[in-house]
């Protein structure tokens, strides 16, 4: 149960007096703006994701490659390596999937703000 004898609920309430119809108010610019924001984040989550898989491939092609001489000289290094190798991988691809997705759905957001009515003013 709350306290209720804290001062603080008179400060939550003005402000979310306060907040609650300004954020009505323009919700369709904010709804716009974070369309935009998941957009912006997405791409750059998918070029980060390019990124290490560009980095990341090559050494996980050249580590199967050569895993069968490594694990006989040294398994527990060579089982760290495949650990570090796949988590990078299949990382990297996690994040190409996740910006790919981000920036769609901000596409999408956007594109369907501007075939829905605008709402009446008032």
């Amino acid at each position: 149960m709350p306290d209720l004898t804290w001062d603080g609920w008179k400060t939550l309430i003005s402000i979310a007096v306060a907040v609650i119809p300004a954020v009505m108010k323009f919700r369709v610019e904010l709804a716009r703006a974070i369309d935009i924001v998941a957009e912006g984040v997405g791409l750059l989550v998918l070029i980060l994701g390019v990124v290490l898989y560009t980095h990341s491939f090559p050494q996980w092609e050249h580590l199967q490659e050569n895993l069968g001489p490594l694990a006989e000289e040294a398994p527990i290094l060579a089982a760290q390596q495949v650990q570090t190798l796949y988590t990078l991988y299949t990382g990297s691809i996690a994040l190409m999937i996740l910006g790919g997705l981000l920036a769609f759905s901000g596409l999408l957001g956007r594109l369907r703000a501007h075939t829905r009515p605008a709402p009446k003013r008032r």
